[in-house]
């Protein structure tokens, strides 16, 4: 499904395609294991190998480094740095490891702990959010399903590429939470929201 929807971006020629940096070998993933002394679900590693990120988002607006509105694709080292930083974040434990980032303090975080009933989900983290306990709540039963929904919002209009400047942006928010809803009935973010 990421092929899908990076084939949807290409054809409509969203600006972050070209940024988007070529995926990392094993060896790469098994030196990032080892440095961190845990180990990424095989379907995150699968995405590293796939696109390794985003280059240059330091010097990009959010806008121009958006790989879905609101997320910013990190690259593996982006994503290494980001986690060892994010010790001293209340709510964030060790278990969580970042892969988007919403460039003002909010994180997609994948649930890395094999032996944890989540594993493989990816977190919502904005602790800024009262409404989540520690500012943290499952979004997207896995990175295929996260995929899946981005894919069917670009595919069915709700979020489209800005033709003047390339920049992937929300089209129709309430249909966004529907399908979401729908392809992560597992993920407690989408419970309780009013769709209509």
């Amino acid at each position: 499904m990421n092929e899908n929807y990076l084939f949807e971006l290409k054809k409509r020629n969203a600006f972050v395609v070209d940024y988007l940096k070529r995926g990392v070998n094993e060896t790469t993933l098994s030196e990032l294991s080892e440095s961190l002394q845990f180990e990424l679900p095989n379907s995150i590693k699968n995405i590293y190998k796939w696109q390794n990120g985003t280059e240059d988002i330091e010097n990009k607006t959010i806008g121009e480094s958006s790989f879905f509105p609101g997320h910013v694709f990190l690259s593996l080292e982006d994503a290494k740095l980001t986690y060892l930083e994010s010790m001293q974040f209340e709510g964030w434990d060790r278990k969580y490891f970042p892969i988007f980032a919403s460039g003002g303090g909010d994180f997609l975080l994948v649930n890395c702990d094999r032996s944890d009933l989540d594993f493989e989900k990816l977190f919502f983290y904005c602790p800024s959010d009262t409404q989540m306990i520690n500012g943290i709540a499952s979004m997207y039963d896995n990175i295929d399903c996260f995929f899946l929904t981005i894919y069917e919002c670009i595919e069915k209009g709700c979020v489209e590429v800005n033709k003047d400047n390339g920049w992937v942006e929300i089209k129709n928010y309430k249909k966004i939470l529907k399908i979401s809803h729908q392809n992560n009935p597992l993920s407690e973010y989408w419970k309780g929201i009013d769709f209509e």
